[in-house]
């Protein structure tokens, strides 16, 4: 196919003036700056339909300078064959073309990056509630491997009294300074439900209250205290400003087991991301990498840990041993670790699924049918 150096700026209608150029396989964008909102319109060649028909939005930050392969556009996004304007060096024309796409685009203020493929085996490291351990075993084992991660901050259980199992508020700003993400796990540790959503916003303000007295900006990650979810609490921490919510792998399955599933953006909500596990004191390393096998084609594995060990919680305790080994496994299999802010790199948390648990229901569903056919 021949090369196409296109100015849309006429061809339509909505767009104001940018270059793009269309290659098989692959969009390239230049614009002096901005966030460029795309439109995709596409249709088959004997479907019939007109391109009016079937045009769907597709937002996309693109950079100064950027190029994005049409193979990472989602699933929806089908590339087709379809007759559209492009402006020549002189007058309109039309070309037909095996790739081809209209595109309108609006400049907004700002220079926003274009989100980056989700590489494959990438893992998202969580510490749930503020433990000790977290600054004396779990800190040098990460700093050992240059591993990023997020530490969800409580004050709950006896937090304030009992510095033998949890950490300072001086331990956790040094976790900051050593650039860890410090995470929201509300003040009190209090289980997010129907019944207590109402606190939700109080609860927040507390941690926000105290990392600004310490230095630590405001955090944009949350993770749900005992993994109880309520799809009431969404607009509650969107409006506090939390892009990304970890939630556990209840209800996909049963929280004793401390098994989930990896997180598939644009299907998951961003505000109720799954762990794919859950670490326990009877998992081994199989246990572990199970929670990892699925971390490709576009999925992350976010896991979950508590204290290592959790000398206050020993139903969530992780060996220092077996830590070690975890991590060491993750550093020799060149596994993609990512602190949960992270996340915006790869997703954007404003794109979100009309039903946030349709995917969780569709899950359960194929779950309960490899159950049968395992006789169990």
């Amino acid at each position: 196919m021949r090369f196409l150096n296109t100015s849309i700026g006429r061809a339509c209608p909505s767009a104001v003036s940018g270059i793009f150029n269309f290659m098989p396989g692959e969009l390239r964008c230049r614009h002096k700056r901005g966030t460029m909102v795309v439109k995709i319109i596409g249709r088959g060649k004997d479907s019939g339909q007109s391109a009016q028909d079937v045009q769907r939005p597709l937002s996309h930050a693109l950079p100064a300078t950027s190029s994005l392969p049409l193979s990472k556009l989602p699933a929806f996004v089908l590339p087709t064959a379809l007759k559209v304007p492009v402006e020549g060096t002189s007058d309109m024309k039309y070309c037909i073309c095996s790739l081809v796409f209209c595109l309108s685009f609006v400049i907004a203020p700002g220079n926003v990056a274009a989100l980056e493929p989700i590489p494959d085996k990438t893992v998202v490291l969580t510490f749930d509630d503020s433990v000790k351990s977290h600054f004396t075993v779990v800190r040098p084992v990460l700093k050992k491997y240059g591993f990023p991660a997020t530490f969800f901050i409580t004050e709950g259980f006896d937090f304030r009294e009992n510095k033998q199992d949890y950490m300072s508020w001086e331990q956790i700003a040094q976790l900051h300074a050593d650039g860890f993400e410090i995470g929201n796990h509300t003040r009190d540790h209090v289980g997010i439900t129907d019944k207590t959503v109402n606190q939700l916003g109080v609860q927040l303000e507390g941690i926000d209250q105290q990392c600004h007295r310490y230095g630590i900006p405001k955090p944009i990650s949350f993770a749900y205290p005992g993994n109880a979810i309520t799809e009431r609490a969404l607009s509650v921490l969107e409006g506090h400003g939390i892009k990304f919510a970890r939630r556990g792998g209840v209800p996909e399955f049963p929280y004793e087991e401390g098994r989930g599933v990896v997180y598939e953006p644009y299907q998951d909500h961003p505000l109720l991301v799954p762990s794919a596990g859950d670490a326990r004191p009877a998992w081994e390393l199989e246990d572990f990498t199970r929670s990892l096998d699925r971390a490709k084609q576009g999925r992350i594995a976010v896991l979950q840990f508590h204290g290592v060990p959790d000398t206050a919680h020993a139903w969530v305790n992780t060996p220092r041993d077996k830590f070690e080994a975890y991590m060491r496994y993750l550093a020799r299999n060149d596994f993609n670790v990512v602190a949960m802010r992270e996340l915006s790199r790869y997703v954007d948390p404003g794109k979100v699924p009309q039903d946030p648990n349709a995917v969780i229901v569709a899950r359960q569903q194929v779950l309960a049918t490899e159950k049968t056919h395992r006789g169990d």
